[in-house]
């Protein structure tokens, strides 16, 4: 059953009023705030470290599910037990470290420690390049997250095979226009197993958070977070506009 939408990229548009609105409206939804600690040469997805920090004194205490998503230098400064990063980092529900296997600055045994040593869920993105950390950190606390398009907000193609004991979510591309279909076949793929769904790059306009079609998505989501995975499924399609154009059915 979907368990979370994570609507990623909070900046510094976005007003903490709405957050609060939105999430008494969808308590399901998590928002999550990209952090890097060179945000100036980056785009408006990344706030700046004053902003973050506002972000989470506003939602300390509140309702809201909120996640910190570390990025560049600051994931080795993190798994490395930097006490900036990891005190941030202590200030959200769940931390996400976006980086790539293959060229990150650690081991995978060092991400493992670092990631068994924090308290609070951690998440790290699942691609072929980083296959080796789905399987080879153990932590209950460790959650994987299946991204074909390694956070290039690109579709994949078909469904990862699922990693045996983990906490899962999926993204890739996803968006208003498609959110049907993809939470249909997360709900599928996960096989009667809680999961959540990310996205980012689809929810921006002119690159800031659009309310209205973070709206969107969550009005479209919000039946797969009521019930199981049904024997027939229909799933409602829209076009760019959000307007309807057409309906799919599923099942016997």
């Amino acid at each position: 059953m979907l368990k979370a939408c994570t609507l990623t990229g909070v900046d510094e548009k976005t007003s903490f009023d709405w957050i609060r609105s939105v999430s008494g409206d969808y308590p399901f939804a998590e928002f999550a705030v990209l952090y890097s600690m060179t945000p100036d040469d980056k785009d408006d997805r990344y706030p700046t470290r004053a902003f973050i920090d506002s972000f989470a004194d506003a939602m300390e205490g509140s309702a809201v599910r909120t996640a910190l998503h570390i990025c560049g230098r600051a994931v080795a400064a993190f798994v490395a037990g930097d006490e900036d990063v990891r005190t941030l980092a202590a200030r959200f529900g769940r931390v996400q470290i976006n980086f790539n296997a293959s060229r990150a600055p650690f081991t995978v045994e060092e991400l493992a420690q670092a990631i068994a040593a924090v308290g609070h869920p951690v998440i790290t993105q699942h691609f072929p390049s980083n296959a080796v950390v789905s399987a080879f950190v153990t932590a209950s606390n460790h959650h994987v997250l299946f991204d074909a398009s390694g956070g290039n907000g690109r579709r994949g193609e078909g469904w990862p095979d699922r990693v045996s004991g983990k906490y899962m979510g999926y993204a890739g591309g996803f968006g208003p226009e498609t959110i049907a279909l993809d939470t249909m076949g997360a709900e599928l793929h996960a096989r009667g197993e809680d999961y959540w769904i990310d996205m980012e790059s689809r929810i921006r306009t002119d690159g800031w958070l659009d309310p209205e079609k973070c709206l969107a998505v969550l009005d479209r989501v919000e039946p797969w977070t009521k019930v199981p995975t049904p024997k027939e499924i229909s799933v409602l399609q829209y076009d760019a506009d959000g307007m309807l154009n057409g309906v799919l059915s599923f099942g016997s």
